[in-house]
């Protein structure tokens, strides 16, 4: 199953030293692997503040807990809001997620 998750960063709390490159480079790694295992369908910024958006595929609601809670940056997650995607019943050929 699809889930949209969208949050935001405690930078507070993240800090603003070395600790916090070493955070931010584990994710950035932790994203792409997961794009490659074909689970992470897009990851976009939020241009209306320092949050993200993804969309990741999932086998269960456990599994996308799973997921999140060993994110290098859950500590630092706030406003964790998970949105589960099913394809729209009137248009299901525009709900196709094609991997690029």
């Amino acid at each position: 199953m699809l889930y949209l998750v969208k949050f935001d960063i405690d930078h507070q709390s993240l800090g603003f030293d070395e600790a916090r490159d070493q955070i931010s480079a584990a994710e950035g790694e932790r994203a792409i692997a997961v794009k490659k295992e074909g689970r992470l369908m897009g990851l976009w910024r939020r241009a209306d503040c320092g949050g993200a958006i993804f969309v990741l595929d999932a086998s269960s609601h456990e599994a996308l807990v799973e997921e999140l809670s060993s994110l290098p940056l859950f500590p630092y997650l706030r406003n964790i809001d998970v949105t589960p995607l099913v394809p729209h019943p009137v248009y299901p050929e525009c709900s196709a997620v094609t991997p690029r």
